[in-house]
């Protein structure tokens, strides 16, 4: 399971240096890569990933309009490649998802062949972006509900997998908070010297925002300090 923090601001704007910090020290145990991708304004989509999370704090530097941070745990199975490193860029568009989506091949059955061969690694958070993708493509109905019509699609093939996901899409932010029914990683904390409280595993798959008095507005995981925060309901899609 990974950490993810996402801002979202109308003028470009820099992560705060106490927020940068406190995500950046996930990485001694959220050690399998990093990623990051946004936009400025009207602009493109930037993105760039790697092994060592010391480089993200030079690409967290940048100011964005909307902005994806990523530090990968990666899923048992799932190779620690480059390939396989969030948040995933698909032309525009670029998605992270925080979440192990048990088995594989269920997943990729439910591509088609075209969107089989789009695939650029081997990683399970690929497929549910395939297919938000695909809902997205169809062209029916406003964003939210498109985006709505992926989630259910994956929900169905995995009802208990967390589905807490972030994309940059038509320069907005959006959040989907669908933490589901599995628990929280504790044994694959546990291999790299973490144990988490009872207060820790009730609140790992949640997600939290808040919003600055000059209406900068931020996403995250938790790991980082989130009190004050308020918490996203569950089974919610946000568009900022």
């Amino acid at each position: 399971m990974s950490r993810m923090l996402a801002l979202r601001s109308a003028s470009p704007t820099r992560l705060p240096d106490a927020v940068r910090e406190q995500f950046l020290a996930l990485a001694e145990v959220h050690s399998d890569g990093w990623g990051s991708a946004g936009v400025e304004g009207k602009g493109p989509l930037r993105s760039a990933s790697g092994p060592t999370a010391s480089d993200l704090r030079s690409a967290s530097m940048s100011p964005r309009t909307a902005a994806l941070y990523y530090l990968r745990l990666a899923s048992s199975g799932s190779p620690v490649t480059p390939e396989n490193l969030q948040p995933f860029p698909r032309g525009d568009l670029a998605f992270m998802h925080n979440g192990a989506l048990v088995p594989y091949a269920t997943g990729l059955a439910a591509l088609s062949a075209a969107e089989r061969r789009d695939l650029r690694g081997t990683s399970d958070s690929e497929l549910y972006a395939s297919l938000v993708l695909r809902a997205l493509a169809s062209g029916r109905g406003e964003l939210r509900e498109r985006i709505r019509r992926g989630v259910d699609t994956v929900r169905e093939l995995y009802p208990a997998a967390c589905l807490n996901a972030m994309l940059i899409v038509e320069g907005r932010l959006v959040v989907i908070a669908s933490r589901g029914t599995v628990p929280a990683p504790v044994d694959a904390l546990a291999r790299r010297g973490v144990s988490l409280t009872a207060d820790e595993v009730d609140v790992y798959n949640r997600l939290f925002r808040t919003r600055t008095d000059d209406g900068v507005q931020f996403v995250a995981t938790t790991g980082i300090d989130v009190s004050g925060w308020e918490e996203i309901p569950d089974d919610e899609v946000v568009v900022l």
